[in-house]
């Protein structure tokens, strides 16, 4: 019964999709000259849940355990932090963030819905922003978001909040 009221409290939220929302369009598909609006909404509303995206190898039940956070024996990137989840705007990137840490693997990517007030900036990825792109940003959720395209969350994403993105489409 409680995911059956939760499933239907996240879509009557009208979740976001940064990269399928043509509000956004103008900071995630483009040099976004001000964050200014970004920055306002993100504040805002903590409560609104917005759709990111993860991707990983297929063999692992995440429908089950959900998404459980990098930690030393789970981690495949030098730079990953322990404790977090880390998630992208798009899925495409999400399928190839997934395909470098499981090379000859299956992936799938999951779509979780999350609220704003969960979502922290990446910092790893703002720090390959700075160094490898010359990018002079900060730390701020929205930086990540529309410079380094992804957000982490601390803790494990719940198999209520997730669902198998497939060809544009999203299955609980």
């Amino acid at each position: 019964m409680l995911s059956f009221i939760l499933k239907w409290i996240r879509t009557k939220m009208n979740e976001i999709d940064f990269a399928s929302d043509p509000k956004w369009h103008h900071i995630f598909y483009s040099a976004p000259k001000s964050l200014k609006d970004l920055r306002k909404y993100l504040r805002d509303n903590p409560n609104q849940f917005v759709s990111l995206y993860h991707g990983t190898s297929a063999e692992f039940p995440i429908m089950i355990q959900g998404l459980r956070p990098t930690s030393h024996n789970r981690r495949n990137s030098f730079q990953s932090t322990s404790g977090y989840v880390c998630l992208s705007v798009y899925p495409g990137m999400a399928f190839e963030f997934g395909r470098l840490a499981y090379p000859h693997k299956t992936i799938v990517v999951y779509r979780a819905t999350i609220t704003i007030r969960r979502l922290l900036a990446d910092l790893d990825q703002l720090r390959n922003q700075r160094l490898y792109a010359g990018k002079q940003i900060g730390n701020s959720l929205a930086e990540s978001l529309a410079f380094g395209h992804g957000a982490r969350i601390r803790g494990r994403i719940e198999p209520i909040n997730l669902g198998v993105y497939s060809n544009g489409q999203c299955k609980s």
